[in-house]
């Protein structure tokens, strides 16, 4: 089916742009590398069967898609039109044997196609050419495809006619500037938001010298979501033209994807919102696929959404098409996707959809591969239980405890015990809550019956999200739950249930009662989980350890310790560096203290940096300092100098209610922050203490520390621009103001340079020459030059401390005021004048000279 995606608006407002050299350039590239995904797309049919279409109309279709999503924007310069073009056509474009070296069977050799043999086939593997190969051969390239898509940017084809190789993009200064990216965007369209988020958010692309265009830069987040909102959005009958839906005769899921395609029509912008809908009904024997039509709407809508959110929060501006129409519930949806002689009836209320819901949006789609999130989750809901208990009066102050133990389950696996002593749950909560995926207790009306006058006694809870329990999953298939309420709850014969999932979420939960052996003498919740041995003790070695230090630092080589309890230990004071709550552990009845509550504010420098890190990494850095806000201790700093600020690991750790919550990059130590995450990762923490506080944080700092890296000083000092700070150089030592305005007595003209004196090209000398034998004048001030650090270039990181200040210091205009006030009849002036000597060879620079008159 031929698409005319040239008379598309975000062709013509990108690449189709006329009368420019350059887009011409970019729109015959993008032409060239379209015929040959085209050619290698003719495969498709053939090498993947049951797929809806996926050729060339597929991706000229997403042009227009792209039109109802970006509405009328001008959206993109034609440099990201070509690399969303590109993008659109390799992203799919792993589903053919042209596009891996050795072909689809390449695909019996993944990770992906052995997981799969192991859970369908137990290990065996299908015989090829059976419709189990066909189906696991279908499953596992619809799996890697987009991981895959990036490498067709990097591989080439032999041109048999010629003996040459044949690249997706011809040009090579385009295929070296942008094929790696357009792979990497490519591949982007299966990963999460918050992973396109985080990979592409500082991520924009200067526009390539031989375009000769200096506003072509390319912004590879809003990019990334135009092409997962088309691709998600672009289920019309284009997709499943009737002809070819009788020729192939697609079966079970396949069929349904090609029964609801086949039946809609274009989409269509109205008011921000997407309408999808249908030129015929779907009678009862096609509920299914409106179900599957109405599933998809949810993923538009969602995919929408996150689209909005991610841009917005990237300082980008949205999509138009924000959310889908009609997407409230089925029966709205309904009205617009219509059915014949039934009604589709509201499901969302059922336990028997939170599996799906769970794999789609929870444990490693949301967190990604960090296993701690488990002991994280888990953990923290029993410190929630513990401050609500504290708060209703059923614990005494000090009283609260967790407890995490473990013990040997053969040879391989390690059952893990986490026990707490706050509420308890009710059987209403484990049913009706708990399962409730994205509903939070605490964040419900369900909290006001469960536990009368609990909000009035300032209780706040670290959970708000209702999901982190299930991330447990991520770890272990096999969870038991049991807890004993602080009473009976309404209507219930007994204090305490057992929940147990035996096969993770692949079967229905069921609640029963505790053995008498297993039950709680007293409220609080234990929860059972078993973990493979050989993934626990990895968790703390993930970690890359890459630490910039001190000139005065000492470092001590990292120990890998094949410990339970060591490991178990570290995991939790990295995750909770701040408890408010003890955390006791135990193992082959040894115990310890993991953390205790608030050991924070007393603990050594050593012991409370190390916790920043699971590697065992121990550092010692000198001053860590108090920092108050209404006269309580809120963090314990250091500042780091600038150059280190950006590594992960040379930060500070921000911590809610004693969780670790986020990071502030240019700081190092602890802090807290009382205000909650806005997302479930759990890491966008941030200080929030008045400019006060930071003030004299930084008196303190320098007082204590008046020859601290001049860096630091700098990056201090508009915190407190009235101190006079060691930041001046005079006679290549660095000096105080004071010392400066010393010197100047007597003087009849002096000489102020900004910032050091460097290489320059016009100087007479090498660079090495410079370097090695440069003497700089006696009697030159040097004054400082500040570094903006309020603003991200390329992938820097912004300082915290610049967003805490409006602006910096002008240390020229500082000196020339400061003389000003001690002086009269001074001029100042520019000139080129000598400030040093290289092997007798004068170096000029341009200068403020200071006349003082006689």
């Amino acid at each position: 089916m031929k698409v005319d995606f040239e008379s598309s608006q975000t062709w013509l407002k990108s690449m189709g742009v006329s009368n420019n050299p350059n887009a011409s350039f970019l729109r015959e590239s993008y032409l060239g590398s379209r015929k040959k995904i085209e050619a290698l797309l003719q495969n498709i049919e053939k090498d993947i069967k049951g797929l809806t279409v996926h050729d060339i109309s597929h991706i000229d279709s997403l042009w227009q898609v792209s039109d109802e999503i970006i509405g009328d924007k001008n959206y993109l310069n034609p440099a990201e039109g070509y690399v969303l073009g590109c993008a659109f056509l390799i992203h799919d474009a792993a589903h053919v044997s042209p596009a891996y070296t050795n072909g689809l069977t390449s695909l019996t050799n993944t990770d992906e196609w052995k997981d799969l043999v192991g859970l369908r086939f137990k290990g065996n593997n299908p015989i090829e050419g059976s419709a189990e190969y066909e189906s696991l051969l279908f499953d596992v390239a619809r799996i890697h495809h987009a991981k895959q898509a990036k490498e067709i940017t990097k591989i080439s084809w032999k041109d048999q006619s010629n003996d040459t190789e044949i690249y997706f993009i011809d040009e090579p200064e385009l295929r070296s500037v942008y094929s790696e990216l357009i792979g990497q965007i490519a591949e982007s369209h299966n990963w999460s938001s918050e992973k396109v988020f985080n990979t592409f958010q500082h991520r924009k692309i200067n526009p390539p010298g031989f375009l000769n265009e200096k506003d072509w830069e390319v912004d590879c987040l809003k990019i990334a979501f135009i092409l997962r909102t088309a691709d998600a959005a672009h289920v019309d009958s284009r997709r499943a033209p009737s002809y070819l839906f009788s020729f192939l005769n697609p079966q079970k899921t396949s069929r349904l994807h090609w029964l609801y395609q086949n039946k809609l029509g274009k989409l269509k912008l109205v008011d921000n919102k997407l309408r999808i809908n249908s030129g015929s009904s779907f009678n009862e024997t096609e509920r299914s696929a409106w179900w599957l039509a109405f599933d998809t709407a949810q993923m538009i809508d969602k995919e929408l959404k996150s689209a909005f959110y991610y841009l917005c929060d990237g300082g980008r501006e949205p999509l138009s098409a924000q959310s889908v129409l009609g997407i409230e519930s089925p029966s709205s949806f309904s009205s617009y996707v219509t059915v014949n002689n039934w009604e589709p009836e509201d499901t969302s209320i059922y336990i028997s959809n939170l599996p799906k819901l769970i794999k789609t949006l929870g444990g490693s789609a949301l967190y990604g591969d960090d296993e701690t999130v488990s002991f994280r989750e888990l953990i923290q809901n029993g410190m929630d239980s513990i401050n609500a208990a504290l708060a209703l009066g059923y614990l005494n102050k000090d009283e609260g405890r967790i407890k995490v133990t473990i013990s040997n389950m053969g040879e391989n696996d390690l059952k893990f015990t986490i026990t707490d002593n706050g509420l308890g749950m009710s059987k209403y909560v484990l049913k009706n809550v708990l399962l409730d995926f994205g509903n939070s207790l605490w964040e419900s009306s369900n909290v006001i019956s469960e536990h009368p006058t609990l909000l009035q006694n300032n209780f706040s809870s670290i959970g708000k999200f209702g999901i982190g329990f299930y991330s447990v999953f991520m770890v272990s298939n096999s969870v038991e739950i049991i807890t004993r309420r602080y009473e009976k709850g309404n209507d219930e014969t007994g204090d305490a249930w057992k929940l147990t999932f035996e096969d993770g979420l692949n079967e229905r939960p069921f609640i029963s009662l505790p053995r008498r052996e297993e039950s709680l003498r007293r409220h609080g919740t234990k929860i059972n989980f078993i973990m493979k041995r050989d993934l626990f003790l990895s968790i703390t070695r993930k970690e890359k350890v890459d630490l910039f230090l001190h000139d005065d630092e000492e470092v001590d080589i990292p120990i890998k310790l094949d410990s339970e309890l060591y490991n178990l230990n570290r995991i939790l004071a990295y995750l909770f560096p701040a408890s408010e709550v003890t955390i006791e552990t135990e193992y082959n009845g040894e115990r310890e203290i993991a953390v205790s509550a608030k050991d924070w504010l007393s603990i050594d420098h050593k012991t409370l940096l190390d916790r920043r890190f699971l590697t065992p990494v121990s550092t010692w850095r000198p001053g860590l300092f108090p920092i108050y806000d209404d006269g309580d201790i809120v963090g314990r700093l250091s500042i780091e100098p600038f150059g280190f600020y950006t590594t992960n690991f040379n930060c500070a750790t921000v911590c809610h209610r004693g969780v670790r919550s986020g990071k502030i990059y240019g700081l190092n130590g602890i802090c807290l922050t009382s205000k909650n995450n806005e997302r479930a990762a759990r890491m966008d923490g941030l200080p929030n203490y008045p400019i006060e506080s930071w003030i004299d944080w930084a008196r303190l700092v320098t007082g204590e520390k008046p020859d601290l890296n001049q860096n630091c000083l700098l990056r201090l000092h508009p915190l407190i621009p009235e101190n006079d700070l060691m930041v001046w150089h005079l006679n290549d030592e660095r000096c105080h103001l004071k010392d400066i305005m010393s010197h100047l007595e007597n003087k009849i003209e002096t000489l102020i340079h900004d910032g050091g004196i460097y290489y320059s090209a016009d100087d007479e000398v090498s660079e090495g020459a410079f370097d090695d034998y440069f003497i700089q004048n006696k009697n030159i001030i040097i004054a400082p030059r500040t570094i903006d650090m309020s603003s991200s270039e390329d992938d820097r990181i912004i300082d915290f401390i610049s967003t805490l200040y409006n602006k910096p210091i002008d240390y020229i205009q500082v000196i020339k005021d400061r003389v000003s006030d001690f002086y009269r009849d001074i001029q100042f002036t520019i000139e080129n004048r000598t400030v040093g000597q290289v092997n007798g060879t004068e170096i000029m620079r341009d200068v403020i000279v200071i006349l003082f008159a006689k």
